[in-house]
């Protein structure tokens, strides 16, 4: 061979010592190359290469011969695309000669290096336990495809193992294909490398990939607990709390875990985040037990139709969770524990003796299966929310059922084939409805049998219904598809109970013991119906009658179990009408009345008829009073200055009055109650002296006549500025006139330098206010009238607690007042906010109430207790006092608070003080003590009418809060 010259003819100059021009080279690195070639070469190559040695022809002998020159030695690393390029045109290259005609020999040397292979994985794929022929990488040789016999190449396959590859190719596009049979024995992502090896080329080329190996999974324990769970789509296992293992979902076939001999070994199958199946199945081996058994397999979450659970022998089983799901078995375990819920579970018992008891597990909610001899190792599960199935073995087998069992299991429990005296298993019905009078007809319980349902004709059935009646026979019918059994029967209870009442009921079957379940049965009252009427009256003159009608559903009630009152609406106290005073008309009751009218006019009459027990309702009944004479006059009320008073025709005694014809007073002079003298003209005028010592009240009778002579006597009042303040008190607060010692009482009180407030806090302590407000609760919350005990409880409350809102509290908290809003937590929040503030609840607030009270019940707190709790929060709330200040406000000084003065005692409420305590502040404000204004010296003004409006009434009577009046 020769080399290939350069661009000048020769490749060295003449003489000895070679130039130092730069041979031609090309102009960049060829792609792909091994090597640039260099002239001269580096020193040093970089790798070593293969040396040619390339001598040049005989020079011949022609020619005076001259001494022999040493030739110049030239080397180079040239690559291999270079040593070809040589091999063409180095035999073309002249000799050189000097001028005598001598040649020179040279010897040039090339060392040629090969590039690296160029090696790329490729996705490697293999099953466990099938050695089948895979490609593992492929490569390419840079300087060129050699024969493949040049190539060879190995694999380490990561498990420990290492062959021979097999090397093919190379294709139309120079590249080679390695290939291997690798023979995992379980599934896994072991890491994979190929070294390929060229000639004697070093260093060998090699390249790494994980195998994606699908097949069983086999890890052996160290002892102690062991978790498997699925995470991201991989399989792991977890010693402790460190991933032994993780290896993708999709390449498991199968999972054995092995535990270690001798040590305890806990496993855990954990669905907790989520149920996933290995087709294969899942096994746990235990190893050997220690001395004490104690290998557990805990079944973790999940939620499955059916749970199977088959018994082999007393260690060993198969679990199989779902219909068709994932089967687990078992070796050399106990106990196991099932945390996962499954609609129903099927028990199978082993072969030979088998005695085994069900019984309530340690947890609320779970249930055991327990062997008496050892035939299998005790298992824990939650109880499943159908049925569950015991299936004995081959063997004699007795299964029993704890009394407690059915405390946590509540579906159908099946035994096949094996001995028992299980007794049915009842389920009640739960809390029933009934009505007073009414037959109460339906279903109390439904029972299955788990000896396997027989026909209804098997069982009998007895209910006891609780209210001292002799127990009646029930009907049972059944099977169902099912294999459940209905027990039904039909009551008339005579009496609605606050509590409900227990029904009880008991199956018999033969050769069992009975079993007895109860119901709640609530017996509400019976609809009472209650009619009005008008009444046509005369003033003065006293009138008896019907003024109300009612019936009542329940039509076996007696008569003396009714009792009604009667309010007049002319603020008289009511009168009482006991069962025996009350008339039977036409499947219904009368309830008679007598009174007497003092004024004309219309009267709305209140009949609240209560059966003595729950139930109540209300008639309205108008009384129209009309004068027994054509004519009609009032009593009148006056306010006076200091010495004598006239008073003119225009204010006088016939103001106001009517008559078809002309009205007068017959004159002359009357001493009053009090010592003084009044004086009165035919017109109405009139003039009053008061006696010495005027107590600030006097009163006499007057007398009007008609043009036809018609007479009607009345009663003029005088009053000072102090006495009209306590008149209007007794107007506005008890909403009657004041007897003459309470209007001399206060009238003196104040004389002698009393204040409105502390007046005001006598009478917010009366019996008649407390009696009034309590007696109204009852009506208006509770639509029952008031009892002697509940008047007593409750006014020992109100002095206890220094005012109403305990009181309020207990009324809204009460399970009368639950009932009447929907009897649901979140009805009765809603009526607070309707009854107490007055107004729809925002969803915020309402939420905030909700939360709270599931809070609190969920932390074991009595329902009461929380609604008590939550009604306080209502009436302290700053709404609720803003509420209050403005109903008193209206109330006491006939105005609405400003601002700054509904702040103020909103405050000072929410500092504790009572609602007491604030009226009495408020009524003792100059505003009220100067209400009515004083005349002017031997002058005086007609009272004004100080009787509250309808609702203001409602607003007093509920203890001044004019809110919680609209309950």
């Amino acid at each position: 061979m020769r080399a290939v010259p350069p661009r000048r003819s020769t490749l060295w100059p003449r003489s000895a010592t070679p130039r130092s021009a730069p041979p031609h080279r090309p102009s960049a690195r060829p792609r792909g190359a091994r090597s640039v070639a260099r002239w001269p070469p580096s020193p040093t190559p970089t790798r070593p290469a293969r040396r040619r040695t390339i001598p040049p022809p005989s020079l011949g002998a022609t020619g005076p011969r001259r001494p022999a020159r040493s030739p110049p030695r030239a080397t180079a690393s040239l690559s291999a695309a270079h040593m070809r390029m040589l091999r063409k045109e180095l035999p073309r290259l002249p000799l050189p000669s000097d001028k005598g005609g001598s040649k020179a020999t040279a010897t040039i040397t090339a060392d040629i290096a090969d590039a690296p292979l160029v090696v790329t994985n490729t996705t490697i794929s293999a099953t466990a336990g099938i050695a089948n022929s895979t490609p593992l990488a492929t490569f390419t040789d840079p300087g060129g495809a050699e024969p493949v016999a040049d190539y060879s190449a190995t694999v380490n396959w990561g498990d420990g193992g290492t062959a021979s590859a097999t090397i093919r190719g190379p294709d139309a596009n120079g590249v080679f294909t390695i290939s291997g049979s690798p023979s995992y024995t379980a599934a896994g992502t072991p890491t994979v490398t190929i070294t390929v090896h060229h000639d004697a080329v070093t260093p060998d080329a090699a390249v790494e990939d994980a195998a994606a190996v699908i097949g069983p999974v086999n890890y052996a324990s160290p002892g102690g607990g062991v978790t498997v769970r699925v995470v991201n789509g991989s399989l792991q296992i977890l010693s402790g709390s460190t991933i032994a293992s993780s290896t993708p979902l999709a390449d498991v076939t199968s999972l054995t875990v092995s535990g270690a001999d001798g040590v305890a070994n806990s496993f855990t199958l954990d669905y907790s985040g989520g149920t996933f199946v290995v087709p294969g199945g899942i096994t746990f081996n235990g190893g050997a037990l220690p001395a004490t058994p104690s290998n557990s397999l805990t079944i973790s979450g999940g939620s499955f139709d059916t749970d199977t659970l088959d018994f082999s022998t007393a260690h060993d089983g198969s679990i199989q969770l779902g219909t068709g799901g994932q089967v687990v078995n078992y070796t050399n375990m106990t106990p196991l524990v099932n945390t996962g819920t499954a609609d129903k579970v099927v028990f199978t018992l082993p072969n030979g003796t088998v005695v085994a008891s069900l019984e309530a597990g340690l947890t609320a909610g779970t249930i055991e299966l327990v062997s008496g001899n050892g035939s299998f190792e005790i298992t824990t599960l939650l109880a499943p929310s159908g049925s569950l199935t015991v299936n004995s073995g081959s063997g004699a087998d007795t299964v029993t059922a704890a009394a407690s069992f059915y405390n946590n299991f509540s579906g159908q429990l099946t035994v096949h084939g094996a001995a028992n005296t299980l007794s049915v298993h009842a389920i009640p019905a739960g809390t029933l409805a009934a009505t007073e009078g009414s037959a109460l007809s339906r279903a109390l319980a439904t029972f299955s049998d788990p000896k396997g349902a027989g026909t209804a004709a098997d069982y009998t059935a007895t209910i006891d219904w609780g209210d001292g009646s002799s127990a009646t026979t029930a009907s049972v019918t059944g099977p169902d598809a099912s294999g459940l059994f209905t027990i039904s029967g039909s009551h008339t209870y005579a009496e609605a109970s606050a509590t409900a009442e227990t029904a009880s009921v008991v199956v018999h079957r033969a050769n069992a013991i009975d079993v007895t379940v109860s119901d709640g049965v609530s017996v509400a009252e019976a609809t009472l119906g209650a009619q009005g009427t008008t009444i046509a009256a005369a003033v003065a003159a006293r009138f008896a009658q019907t003024i109300a009608t009612f019936s009542d559903a329940d039509k076996s009630a007696n008569i003396s179990d009714y009792s009604a009152t009667i309010d007049w609406g002319d603020h008289s106290s009511l009168t009482t009408v006991s069962g025996s005073q009350l008339q039977a008309a036409g499947g219904g009751f009368n309830v008679p009345g007598s009174h007497t009218y003092a004024d004309t006019g219309t009267f709305t009459i209140r009949v609240t008829v209560s059966d003595g027990g729950l139930a109540s309702a209300t008639a309205t009944s108008v009384a129209d009073v009309t004068s027994s004479v054509p004519f009609e006059a009032v009593d009148a009320t006056y306010t006076i200055g200091s010495g004598a008073v006239s008073i003119s025709d225009a204010k006088g005694l016939l103001a106001g009055d009517t008559a078809p014809s002309l009205l007068s007073v017959t004159p002359g002079t009357v001493t009053g109650a009090q010592g003084g003298s009044f004086v009165f003209k035919a017109d109405g005028s009139f003039t009053y002296t008061p006696a010495a010592g005027f107590p600030g009240y006097d009163s006499a009778q007057f007398t009007v006549t008609d043009a036809s002579g018609d007479t009607a006597t009345h009663t003029v009042t005088v009053l000072s500025q102090h006495g009209g303040v306590v008149w209007k008190f007794y107007e506005s607060v008890l909403n009657r006139l004041p007897d003459a010692a309470g209007l001399q009482y206060w009238t003196n009180y104040f004389n002698s330098g009393g204040s409105t407030g502390d007046m005001a806090f006598g009478f917010f302590e009366s019996d008649e206010l407390l009696d009034k407000v309590i007696s109204n609760y009852y009506e208006q919350y509770l639509l029952r009238p008031l009892d002697s005990g509940g008047l007593t409880y409750w006014k020992g409350v109100w002095h206890s607690t220094v005012g109403p809102e305990q009181i309020k509290a207990g009324f809204a908290d009460s399970p009368e007042f639950y009932h009447s809003a929907g009897g649901t937590p979140q009805s009765w929040i809603t009526a607070l906010y309707q009854r107490i503030l007055d107004r729809t609840p925002d969803p915020a607030c309402e939420g905030f109430w909700m939360n709270y009270y599931q809070r609190q019940t969920a932390a074991g707190v009595d329902a009461g207790v929380v609604r008590d709790h939550i009604a306080l929060g209502f009436f302290t709330a700053v709404e609720a006092y803003g509420n209050d200040v403005a109903g008193w406000f209206q109330e006491y000084l006939f105005r609405a608070p400003t601002d700054a003065e509904k702040m103020q005692y909103v405050n000072q409420m929410l500092a504790g003080a009572s609602d007491r305590t604030v009226e009495q502040a408020i009524t003792n404000l100059p505003a009220y003590a100067s209400n009515p204004a004083t005349p002017a010296a031997g002058t005086g003004m007609p009272l004004a009418d100080y009787y509250q409006t309808t609702a203001q009434t409602q607003a007093v009577v509920a203890a001044k809060d004019a809110l919680f009046a609209s309950l």
